[in-house]
């Protein structure tokens, strides 16, 4: 069942173009996620976790999920990112520096975020 969703998710994604590559599955990326959607934009993810918990909502919201590490060619190669509009990817260390975050550190991760998300991700500039 898996191989069969990849197979037509890599279907699917080979069309497009100027949609949102995701690396990696998070809190984060899924917001974003659901924003992009919400505006009626295509996305797809690479998570090399193919078992990621947050699979299921993607799948909810029609957005395949390309299997493997986005750091090799291939994989990108299979989520379109050449023809994608942007590539969105939240390092580990990001996300731990979120987790670890002391009072100090949170605002300034809020602020980042909020850059993040207004500034960058939604442009809707060609």
């Amino acid at each position: 069942v898996q191989l069969l969703l990849q197979l037509l998710n890599r279907t699917r994604v080979r069309r497009w173009r100027g949609h949102t590559v995701v690396c990696g599955l998070g809190h984060w990326t899924i917001a974003l996620i659901e924003e992009l959607r919400a505006r009626g934009e295509q996305v797809v993810v690479v998570e090399k976790n193919e078992r990621d918990d947050l699979i299921p909502t993607c799948v909810r919201l029609g957005v395949p999920v390309v299997g493997g590490d986005a750091a090799n060619s291939q994989i990108l190669e299979l989520s379109g990112a050449r023809r994608a509009a942007r590539l969105v990817a939240l390092t580990e260390k990001f996300i731990e520096m979120e987790a670890n975050s002391g009072p100090g550190r949170s605002a300034e991760l809020r602020a980042f975020r909020t850059k993040l998300f207004s500034e960058w991700t939604f442009d809707q500039s060609p």
